[in-house]
């Protein structure tokens, strides 16, 4: 849907989570959380040298 339907963008931080890799450890991770008033949005910055000149982000998660 469109982004706009999810009400106004209230706050956003970034993240360090961790994310099970299927052995012991766990590696950390870089998220951008996104809280709207309907919904709360995880995403993952795409990296300036994959060749993304402005900020960009990945959808991974949402909570509504």
């Amino acid at each position: 849907g469109k982004i706009i339907a999810q009400g106004r963008l209230l706050l956003q931080d970034t993240f360090m989570v961790a994310e099970p890799d299927g052995g012991l450890l766990n590696r950390m991770k870089e998220r951008r959380v996104f809280l709207f008033e309907q919904i709360v949005i995880f995403s993952e910055p795409l990296d300036k040298k994959r060749g993304f000149s402005m900020p960009g982000y990945l959808y991974k998660y949402s909570i509504k």
